[in-house]
């Protein structure tokens, strides 16, 4: 009896060691990334159907997950401030107008905060939002963030194409949003030391890739990974571990550029 109470505490122990260890030190917030809701048909792009991000949406509402800012993520990191198993940021590329069209209702129904990164060229063109949505949309918990001016993809640039894309993405922001513009997103996910250099002394606060780099578990802050989310996500099975904090881990590591 007393050998089977001691290989019961030593399982015991070996469990609570290791949910300690996961919990403290290989969760990390899941950064949710979305592109169309709904969007256009022809695109290489994720789509997510309006209906189905309005499940996903009710699925992070439902289950109490807390959908935090981007600031509130990066004032963690910096104060080394642990935050909830429970905490969730969304964000999405490109600035296409479904976002305002298809995704924005959702959000503002459940009152969750979340980030645009903008390609500043593209601003007010058919398929893209306008500054003035932009500025309706900030009243709303959303926030906008730079995903260059031309969305080229970064590492080919020499330093003058990195100075427009990423210093001058800022600025047309700035200007036309009378508010500080903190993020940044890197086109296509590629980044490498001397962009993020760049993109440190542009005054960002943080940046944000796909799956690129090596870190898994988001210590960098200007290098910071997402987990995408497609239609197939409205599974809540699919979700539930994509929202799980550990999803990272699985994901085979891949080259910054």
């Amino acid at each position: 009896m007393k050998k089977l109470l001691i290989i019961f505490f030593t399982i015991g122990v070996l469990i609570f060691t290791g949910w300690f260890v996961g919990t403290r030190y290989l969760y990390s917030v899941p950064i949710l990334v979305y592109h169309h809701v709904d969007g256009a048909v022809a695109t290489d792009s994720p789509t997510v159907s309006t209906a189905g991000f309005s499940k996903q949406m009710e699925l992070i509402h439902q289950r109490g997950y807390n959908v935090i800012t981007l600031d509130s993520l990066v004032n963690a990191a910096q104060n080394k401030t642990r935050l909830a198993r429970n905490s969730v940021v969304i964000t999405f590329d490109d600035g296409d107008k479904d976002n305002y069209l298809n995704a924005y209702p959702v959000l503002k129904k459940y009152n969750f905060p979340a980030t645009i990164f903008i390609i500043t060229q593209k601003v007010g063109q058919n398929d893209y939002i306008s500054w003035e949505e932009m500025s309706e949309m900030m009243k709303n918990n959303i926030s906008f963030g730079a995903h260059s001016r031309s969305h080229f993809y970064l590492p080919d640039l020499n330093e003058e194409g990195l100075q427009y894309e990423i210093l001058g993405s800022k600025k047309d922001m700035e200007e036309k949003l009378k508010t500080e513009v903190k993020y940044f997103c890197y086109p296509i996910g590629g980044f490498s030391d001397r962009i993020m250099r760049v993109v440190q002394e542009a005054g960002y606060k943080g940046a944000f890739t796909t799956n690129r780099g090596k870190g898994r578990l988001n210590e960098n802050l200007y290098a910071l990974k997402r987990v995408k989310i497609g239609n197939t996500d409205t599974n809540p099975l699919r979700m539930w571990g994509k929202l799980s904090g550990f999803f990272n881990l699985f994901r085979s590591e891949k080259e910054p550029y």
